[in-house]
């Protein structure tokens, strides 16, 4: 049942235990979930009974604190437990669609109980036909819960509310990594390479591999932004995940249905960072991207994508920066639509799977120079799509990814901007972070929670995954490239205008 209140629920439960009642949980502030082994509830009965009929010697009705509080007790309904998510999902869902749910069950202080739920629940998973993935019931510290692959049509015949406390929709990434791996050149859709005269983006970033199927037919150029780099190659395959994203967007979908790949410009690689995605030392970091901004433009390149930064030193106003200023005048200048990512938040700042406070209080989570750049358009996170990332080889129930998909990712830092400006305009899916429960820490694992793009840094692969707001930045510049594609005589403030108005 579910026992609505006026009052703080904290005020009302001891009382409910002392009226024979068990606690399962608090739903919110002002509800619980409760169970009676009695069904009679005969001594809940009785103590009303003795409210309605019985005074304390200060004359007033006994057990008023606990009676009084209530405002409704009703039964426990199916859309008690299932989440927001998977009760859309099964509006639309065909009834042999297959969906991927996490199945909570009630775990109260008796043990027996729980086992008895937990092995329910497992039984009727199994007499629909569902696959379970991986299950656990540790009634010492409250975790019963149990994974499972099951046919849309069935879920509602075995979301018993006597046994399930949480039915929640997870993920289904199209890909494991084995496949991701081991992708063949032969299954890479039909690429359309760009026409002579599509935009040109700069990709400003650890260079490009030109030899990867996916991007030679789009590279323009790929040349060395500093003395200190020998050439336009790219050792850690940061710049070309960046660039496949640029040129053609998300891939998942797309390689999974084999659609038509359609170039929406041509790549210009300039290679400011090494094989550890660092910059070189002998000069200013800030010098040797201002240079690479300035040979992008010098080229005709009309968008530069910068998923770089300095995460060791966040942005917090109202500090000067120098680097901004550089971006603001060359946006200007040269009319360049200039993308930059927020920059990512290390996992070890979370403590726990609930994050918004910490991304929001936290003085390590600010924005990454030059992300601050007023007319720089600053992507951050998402978390991303259902269909994305890579399943894992070994499903676990211990882990849980952060966020459910399109909510602000953990990856992502946080503004403001110069002179308190909303930073970052835009977020698109980047990735999000796994917490493990188990170890009581964010995973390093953040595979489920990643994305697919090109890879660079080794020869022998097609793909790769990753996570984080570097590969979040090039699907705004994707769309900027798609606007200049349809409007190539449109200025710089025009394609930021028509991105901004239209997120």
């Amino acid at each position: 049942m579910v026992i609505e209140c006026n009052d703080a629920v904290i005020n009302v439960a001891d009382a409910l235990v002392g009226a024979g009642l068990r606690v399962l949980e608090a739903r919110g502030d002002q509800a619980l979930a409760a169970f009676s082994s009695d069904p009679e509830m005969t001594k809940f009965f009785e103590l009303r009974t003795r409210y309605e009929t019985e005074s304390t010697p200060a004359g007033k009705p006994r057990y008023q604190g606990l009676f009084d509080a209530i405002e409704r007790i009703r039964p426990l309904e199916p859309s008690d437990v299932i989440d927001e998510d998977l009760g859309e999902r099964l509006t639309s869902a065909s009834p042999d669609e297959v969906l991927r749910i996490d199945l909570a069950c009630w775990c109260s202080e008796d043990r027996e109980d729980t086992i008895e739920r937990y092995e329910e629940t497992r039984v009727a998973l199994t007499n629909a036909g569902a696959d379970v993935l991986d299950r656990t019931c540790r009634h010492e510290v409250g975790l019963s819960l149990i994974r499972a692959e099951i046919s849309a049509g069935v879920v509602l015949d075995v979301v018993r509310t006597d046994r399930i406390s949480r039915a929640s929709l997870l993920p289904q990434p199209i890909f494991n990594q084995s496949e991701i791996d081991t992708w063949p050149v032969a299954k890479l859709p039909l690429i359309r390479p760009p026409a002579p005269n599509a935009p040109l983006v700069a990709i400003i970033d650890s260079g490009i591999q030109a030899g990867n199927p996916l991007l030679a037919p789009v590279v323009y150029e790929t040349l060395s932004g500093t003395d200190e780099l020998p050439d336009g190659a790219d050792e850690s395959g940061h710049g070309s995940f960046v660039a496949s994203l640029a040129i053609y967007g998300s891939l998942e979908q797309k390689l999974s249905y084999r659609t038509e790949l359609r170039a929406v410009g041509r790549i210009l690689g300039i290679r400011v960072l090494n094989g550890e995605n660092l910059f070189p030392t002998a000069e200013l970091w800030q010098s040797v991207l201002e240079h690479a901004i300035v040979l992008a433009a010098d080229r005709g390149a009309r968008v530069i994508n910068l998923s770089v930064g300095d995460p060791a030193h966040p942005y917090y106003p109202p500090a000067p920066s120098g680097i901004a200023a550089v971006l603001d005048k060359l946006a200007r200048e040269r009319n360049l639509v200039i993308v930059v990512s927020s920059g990512n938040v290390s996992p070890f700042e979370y403590s726990g799977p609930t994050y918004a406070k910490g991304l929001l209080e936290s003085d390590q989570t600010g924005l990454a120079p030059p992300t601050m750049s007023a007319l720089a358009l600053t992507v951050g996170a998402l978390v991303p799509h259902s269909h994305q990332g890579v399943r894992a080889a070994q499903e676990s129930v211990a882990l849980q990814q952060m966020g459910k998909p399109g909510e602000p990712s953990p990856v992502s830092r946080t503004g403001p901007g110069m002179e308190n400006a909303v930073k970052p305009e835009l977020s698109v899916p980047g990735g999000t972070f796994t917490y493990d429960s188990d170890r009581k820490r964010v995973a390093a694992d953040t595979r489920p929670g990643g994305v697919v793009g090109a890879a660079g840094g080794r020869p022998d692969a097609l793909l790769a995954r990753s996570i984080g707001t570097s590969f979040a930045a090039p699907l705004v510049t994707h769309a900027a490239l798609r606007v200049l594609g349809r409007y190539p005589r449109l200025q710089a403030t025009g394609v930021r205008a028509l991105l901004l108005a239209g997120s």
